[in-house]
């Protein structure tokens, strides 16, 4: 039992720190004397941190319940609350240390002591005192988790072995080899670093000129040379873009969207962008922001740039589901950029990251406040030409037409909720208790009251209600009242309204809806409406005036009403919908088929019409940005507290508020910040995993809490300075990789470190690789010595007919991923993929000894001046293995191969010689 005092005091703190929601209104820590806290300090801190906090913490939620916080104490997990009720007198906490009930137990087997359970049963007796500020040991603290902290420039570790190391990365990866007894391996054959080089680099293997010409270069630097002359090449775009697009979850197509074209029409321009800005080493910093904000850059004449906002724009349209979209965006701008999983945060806090649903909504909020136009904007000057003059004319006719439907469309529908009053306040009372509708697409017939405008009623009147607002007090009051019982219980509210302090309700409220009693919520509706409607005639006559006001009506009490109907925040303020938005607004089958006409009409015509000239896939800043608010659980249609927009709160060392406009140019401008430790941290991780089939982080995409801990961190941070320091300059990072002694082993097991560290986690050789699809696909073509080596331009059918193109231009079918694709491991394009799974399955083998495509290509082969020319086996044999595997042929190569082909070869053995190597191990793994 609490003496008298005790119990005055809980009362107090309840009153001060609950609100009927049972969130905290304030900070507690104030309200208790130095002498509990520090009492806290000295005996309940030790205990919570060191029994209950890793099962109950940031990391952990065991039961929901959190008790690092005062606050998530008093809230509770899926039992309730953890502070006494009337169903106990020391609440959750005692009864479970003192294991009142045998389901609940804690801490689990091992029970606290003694004096550790009389502490606690204090503790809550004094109120649970707690200190303003409570930081956790950092191992338990997701904010002191190694991806959050500033990024270092460590010194270059010592080691034994000086002869090894060629460039600083050597030194790092044979520090650790040195701390774990090992040693690394022997340097790769010439032939083989010249194919894994091309291969990585390229995505194409050497020619045998390549191959002879490395092999014949007597000068000690002749790797480096190889090195700068591959990475001069113009074909490392289509190679590097290939990665980028997994990132991007590129595709040519939407999905599943409704009335809309499903194709992008120009997709490819992204892919042309990447190309070029990874041939041009454009800085990565720059990179990031063209993609991100391009559209926001002075960019001058050349807009070309605008062109790299595909990044954001390509993703999938989830049947036209704006929460979705935007939802898959975060995504793509966090997980791809930063790896971090910030879209875990859009239903509740991130269980286990520093990421609040704040966070979230204010990212959703810089998203949100911008939309893809319907007609996009060129990025290079359009002809001089008659033809496209005429062509520009036209679709100036067409896009008026969709634009003066469109608006007109938003004006009759915002003049709907300013005028059909009483029937939407019906509307929201009769659907107050209902299942939410947000998943469904709703039709109605032309005329009925929009089902969007209902769901903005409904959910604006909720927010009046948390709010105490005058104007809805008394509809809230009524709206209480279940319909079966309403006119019976009215007299009784009517009471209560009457006897409201002066303030509760607006006075002109309380003329029009509190002179007597309604007999229904019908007739409350009416009263409203004819109240609202009256003060919506008054501000129309008052704004047509020679001088109207600017901020509105003098009196207060009427300015209220206005805001109901014009103001930013009410219901019937729709914003402006993006392209795919717009058919939720409006759910009639005939507003829908006209849209869908006029819609297609001009997306058809700027596609194919005579004259169209290609268009860069942006993003275009709304008039007024979104000003966005946590929705609860993840529904839209129940909003909780307004968040400005702003940066991930983590990442931010002020308060990461974005001012200018949507804020995305801001959001950008922080990603790349030199102080983000993340942007650097991951793109090098990134583009080490490609090179050594492994990330020093190997999850590229999640460096959060649940993520891998890098095996090298000096490394990872010596790099990520490096990249900073060097301008941002990828092409510098790849040859700081491609020159060192670790990129330059060879790749054979050997026993002693294969039994110390099976997985090679820390280099001691070179990990085989299988070659990903594209760049197998172009490892076929290229041998054929008929491949295309143009850069850029629309996207082709990848199936089994001969097209000499590179696999990058394929066409990415997110509606249905080609079977040959997903059979090789493609990703998903419906997501960002930081990285490929690798299976090996009996579909992999069938399709080498059966599709059409690898007859041709043998075919193709054998057809070669080169290989046509020579006609002796032995030498044929060799120039095929020089071609197919970028290496002479052993002596065992060789008689197994003259063997295979007999005495007298002829086309088809030899056909069959060409099957065989290309379907090896070597032919499509990386050594």
């Amino acid at each position: 039992m609490y003496n008298g005092t005790v119990m005055h005091k809980w009362i107090i703190l309840a009153l001060i720190t609950w609100n009927g929601s049972g969130l905290l209104r304030a900070d507690p820590g104030d309200l208790f004397p130095p002498d509990q806290v520090k009492f806290f300090e000295q005996r309940i801190r030790p205990v919570l941190v060191n029994h209950c906090i890793k099962c109950h913490g940031p990391q952990r939620q065991e039961s929901e319940l959190r008790l690092d916080s005062r606050e998530s104490i008093l809230t509770g997990g899926t039992r309730g609350t953890a502070i006494p009720t009337t169903g106990s007198q020391e609440g959750l906490i005692i009864d479970a240390v003192m294991h009142r009930d045998e389901d609940l137990q804690m801490p689990p087997g091992d029970p606290l002591q003694a004096t550790q359970v009389s502490d606690l049963r204090r503790w809550v007796r004094m109120g649970m005192p707690w200190p303003k500020e409570f930081r956790l040991p950092a191992n338990l603290d997701p904010r002191q988790h190694w991806s959050y902290q500033p990024i270092t420039n460590p010194p270059l570790p010592e080691v034994t072995d000086w002869s090894w190391p060629r460039t600083d990365i050597d030194q790092f990866v044979l520090a650790r080899l040195e701390e774990n007894q090992l040693s690394p391996s022997k340097e790769a054959r010439q032939t083989t670093f010249i194919r894994r080089l091309y291969l990585d680099v390229l995505g194409i293997p050497p020619s045998p000129d390549e191959v002879r010409r490395f092999l014949d270069n007597p000068r000690p630097d002749a790797h480096v040379h190889l090195v700068d002359r591959v990475l001069s090449s113009p074909q490392l775009g289509p190679r590097w873009a290939r990665h980028w697009m997994d990132i991007a979850r590129y595709a040519d197509n939407k999905g599943y969207v409704f009335y809309l074209n499903r194709e992008f029409g120009w997709s490819y321009t992204y892919r042309d962008y990447l190309i070029e800005a990874f041939n041009s080493d454009l800085p990565f910093d720059q990179f990031v922001m063209q993609q991100l904000a391009a559209d926001q850059m002075q960019l001058g004449p050349d807009r070309r740039p605008l062109r790299a906002m595909g990044f954001i724009t390509v993703g999938a349209y989830f049947t036209n589901n704006t929460h979705d979209i935007i939802d898959d965006r975060i995504d793509v701008v966090t997980r791809g950029l930063m790896g971090i999983t910030v879209t875990c945060a859009r239903c509740h806090d991130h269980k286990f990251d520093p990421i609040t649903q704040q966070d979230y909504y204010a990212l959703y909020g810089v998203i949100h406040s911008s939309y893809d136009p319907i007609v996009p904007p060129l990025y290079e000057p359009p002809p001089d030409t008659d033809q496209y003059r005429e062509f520009q004319k036209q679709l100036n006719l067409k896009q008026k037409r969709l634009e003066d439907f469109i608006q007109g469309a938003m004006t009759r529908l915002q003049e709907d909720g300013r005028t059909r009053i009483g029937e939407y306040l019906v509307a929201a009372y009769n659907q107050r208790n209902n299942p939410d509708t947000d998943n469904f697409m709703l039709l109605t017939d032309k005329g009925a009251i929009n089902p969007r405008m209902i769901r903005r009623w409904l959910g604006y009147l909720k927010r009046k209600a948390e709010s105490s607002d005058p104007v809805w007090n008394l509809w809230q009051r009524y709206s209480q009242l279940p319909d079966d019982q309403f006119a019976e219980r009215a007299a009784s509210v009517f009471q209560q309204l009457r006897d409201l302090e002066a303030g509760m309700i607006n006075p002109l409220v309380i003329r029009a809806c509190l002179q007597r009693a309604p007999e229904s919520i019908d007739e409350l509706a009416s009263w409203y409406e004819a109240l609202l409607l009256e003060t919506k005639q008054q501000w129309l006559t008052l704004a047509g005036s020679d001088d109207p006001p600017a901020e509105g009506f003098a009196d207060p009490d009427l300015e209220q009403l206005r805001q109901v109907l014009f103001g930013k925040k009410g219901p019937a303020n729709v914003p402006r919908q993006t392209t795919w938005g717009f058919l939720d607004l409006f759910p009639d089958r005939p507003t829908q088929e006209e849209f869908k006409k006029l819609l297609g009409d001009v997306e058809t015509f700027i596609r194919s019409g005579e004259g169209a000239p290609p268009r860069a896939l942006v993003l275009v800043e709304n008039e007024q940005p979104i000003d966005p608010h946590v929705f609860l659980r993840g529904n839209p249609f129940q909003q909780g507290e307004a968040v400005p927009r702003r940066f991930i709160e983590v990442l931010s060392d002020d308060d990461g508020l974005l001012r200018q406009g949507s804020g995305r140019k801001e959001m950008a401008q922080r990603i790349i910040d030199p102080a983000n430790p993340l942007t650097s941290r991951v793109i090098v991780n990134r583009i080490w995993a490609h090179y050594f089939g492994k990330g020093i982080v190997s999850t590229p995409s999640n460096f959060g809490v649940r993520g891998a801990e890098p095996t090298h961190p000096g490394l990872l941070d010596y790099l990520a300075h490096r990249l900073v320091e060097r301008d941002w300059s990828l092409k510098d990072l790849h040859r700081n990789i491609l020159l060192s002694a670790t990129y330059r082993q060879q790749s054979l097991d050997r026993d002693h470190p294969g039994s110390t560290d099976p997985e090679n986690r820390l280099l001691w050789k070179m990990n085989r690789k299988r070659l990903p699809w594209e760049a197998m696909r172009d490892n076929l073509v290229a041998v054929t010595g008929q491949m295309s080596l143009d850069l850029g331009g629309p996207s082709f059918a990848l199936d089994s007919s001969w097209n000499g193109r590179r696999s990058v231009y394929g066409y990415v079918n997110r509606l249905d991923v080609a079977t040959l694709l997903t059979t090789f491991d493609f990703p998903n394009p419906n997501a960002s993929s930081g990285s490929r799974s690798q299976t090996t399955v009996p579909p992999q083998t069938l399709y080498f000894l059966n599709d059409a495509f690898l007859g041709e290509v043998c075919r193709r082969v054998m057809a070669r001046d080169d290989v046509a020319g020579t006609v002796e086996a032995r030498q044929r044999t060799e120039l095929l293995y020089t071609i197919l595997l970028a290496r002479s042929a052993e002596q065992e190569d060789m008689d197994d191969a003259l063997d295979f082909l007999g005495d007298t070869p002829g086309p088809e053995e030899w056909l069959r010689l060409v099957h065989v190597l290309v379907m090896t191990n070597e032919f499509v793994f990386i050594d």
